[in-house]
């Protein structure tokens, strides 16, 4: 901002809530679920270890933020600061039942004391009012979709470790 503001540069900035979708890393709540699932799928892993289940976070497919990003790119005011996000909440709960429904095996869940983060965001939707009015985008991919995208990445990916002898990555 201080570049735009000082120098004129056309930066715009984006505020990018929660996403998925294939090809995400660990380290995130929906591909470390989905990516626990498809390992004990494959057995490698005797069950999913999970933590706090009942903080919300605003979900948003990854097609659909890279579209956010491009529209800012092509329409946004420099200088300016944009939501990235659905403007919906799911609670993790949510996100875990929407996986485990995904699988055709019995995904043993276990919740420990220490995977639960003191800091846990509850209930804190995005509202991209902005960036819809300044761009015309608006979130078009539901969030099942992006439950079974990133299940489906993780089922490949496992796979393909297990083919190439190594255990899940």
């Amino acid at each position: 901002m201080v570049y735009a503001r000082t120098y004129g540069l056309a930066v715009c900035m984006t505020r990018t809530f929660s996403f998925g979708g294939a090809g995400q890393r660990k380290g995130f709540v929906l591909s470390d679920f989905a990516s626990g699932i498809a390992a004990v799928e494959e057995g490698l892993a005797a069950e999913l270890c999970v933590g706090n289940l009942d903080s919300e976070r605003d979900f948003t497919h990854i097609k659909d933020v890279a579209r956010a990003y491009r529209l800012i790119c092509e329409k946004g005011v420099p200088g300016e600061v944009y939501n990235v996000g659905s403007g919906e909440l799911h609670s993790i709960r949510a996100v875990l039942n929407g996986l485990l429904a995904l699988s055709e095996k019995e995904i043993p869940v276990r919740q420990p004391t220490g995977k639960k983060r003191p800091t846990d965001v509850h209930g804190a939707p995005c509202c991209h009012d902005k960036l819809t009015a300044q761009t015309g985008w608006q979130p078009e991919i539901p969030f099942e979709t992006i439950l079974r995208d990133e299940l489906e990445d993780w089922r490949v990916r496992t796979h393909a470790d297990i083919s190439k002898g190594r255990g899940i990555q």
